[in-house]
């Protein structure tokens, strides 16, 4: 049985992405500046374009060829995310 991903595990991801993006390359010096730069520079422009959220979802999100490609995925996100998964935590 394939289970989603969870909303913290997508939150991982964005700040993974921001981390990545933003402290590696100098630009931040923390993971909350660099998940503002991130939401700055891309994702907040993208939110901005969509007039009604719930319309998107109705009319892109919640269709089945997006269900399909997201099952058909799923095994190599939850790769992606397990190769990545507690790397960020603090060690003791």
């Amino acid at each position: 049985m394939k289970v989603p991903l969870t909303r913290y595990q997508f939150v991982e991801f964005l700040i993974r992405i921001a981390s990545e993006k933003y402290m590696r390359s100098g630009y931040c010096d923390n993971y909350s500046e660099a998940l503002e730069m991130l939401m700055k520079n891309g994702i907040q422009e993208a939110l901005d374009n969509v007039e009604d959220p719930q319309v998107w979802r109705e009319n892109r999100l919640w269709k089945n060829d997006v269900d399909d490609l997201i099952l058909n995925k799923q095994e190599s996100i939850r790769k992606l995310f397990r190769s990545f998964a507690g790397k960020l935590l603090k060690k003791n």
